[in-house]
């Protein structure tokens, strides 16, 4: 191949694949910032004692298998309990447990 051809080819690869990884890039971006958000309000709600908020992440029917055997939401809410503030622990008990 002469020279020019060489460096066209070689062109025409590094555009194709600049194109493909900005937009694979541009997708993965957004639905990764989108966990990110989801996963910072949630730690937000528990660091600031709102179980209330902090259980509204959760589907009714979560269910965990922990080592100690499987949990679910309303088992967890027990547990949280003992560390919710009098507030909270009010308005969990008129709600749900």
């Amino acid at each position: 191949m002469n020279r020019k051809r060489v460096i066209a080819v070689s062109v025409f690869f590094v555009s194709v694949a600049f194109l493909f990884f900005v937009r694979v890039g541009a997708g993965t971006t957004s639905a990764e910032q989108e966990v990110r958000e989801l996963e910072q309000r949630a730690n937000a709600a528990y660091e600031a004692n709102d179980l209330p908020k902090y259980f509204s992440f959760y589907a009714p029917d979560f269910t965990q298998y922990l080592p100690e055997g499987r949990s679910d939401l309303p088992a967890y809410q027990k547990e949280i309990w003992p560390t919710a503030s009098s507030s909270t622990k009010k308005h969990l008990a008129a709600t749900s447990l």
